[in-house]
């Protein structure tokens, strides 16, 4: 039967003390350094690229957690996944235009390049988290474009909100 050695039993207590490293990112808009581009198969069957990011910072004030406590957010990671496929084609066509490049263009070109993305949260739908909350991107822009629109008096972060009702 398996056991473990007293060193990894010791990580696997810490562990357990300390629970998930994971961190739901609050709403917003981020800047996030790319850290890896991979080549995968998605569970369709569809060839498909996912996009590691690094957040760098928040752009909508301070973040907090659902407890209304301020909290970091720099450095945790964050994936988009691109499937290549003819009807797809425009995402994978967004991400290349957030860095101002062509299609073509060499994605190990552009680790550690910044853009901003739109994070989102939802329900995660299969897998072991499956029905807590998890996080997605929503939308990818250059960091000029990014930072522009967090600074836009027109732009409502979501943690501000609005108290005007809406037009409908």
């Amino acid at each position: 039967m398996p056991k473990l050695n007293p060193a990894k039993a010791a990580e696997v207590r810490k562990a357990g003390e300390e629970g998930s490293k994971f961190t739901l990112l609050p709403v917003g808009l981020y800047v996030v350094k790319l850290m890896d581009v991979e080549s995968k198969t998605s569970s369709k069957g569809d060839p498909m690229w996912v996009w590691t990011y690094e957040t760098v910072r928040f752009l909508d004030g301070e973040p907090k957690n659902d407890k209304g406590e301020v909290i970091n957010v720099s450095g945790k990671e964050i994936r988009y996944y691109t499937v290549i496929k003819e009807t797809t084609l425009w995402d994978l066509d967004r991400v290349f235009a957030a860095y101002g490049v062509e299609p073509d263009a060499d994605t190990d070109d552009l680790i550690g390049d910044e853009i901003v993305v739109m994070v989102e949260q939802e329900p995660i739908t299969k897998g072991k988290s499956k029905g807590k909350m998890g996080n997605s991107i929503s939308d990818l822009m250059s960091l000029a474009d990014g930072e522009a629109k967090a600074n836009d008096d027109e732009y409502e972060s979501v943690e501000g909100g609005s108290d005007e009702e809406p037009p409908f």
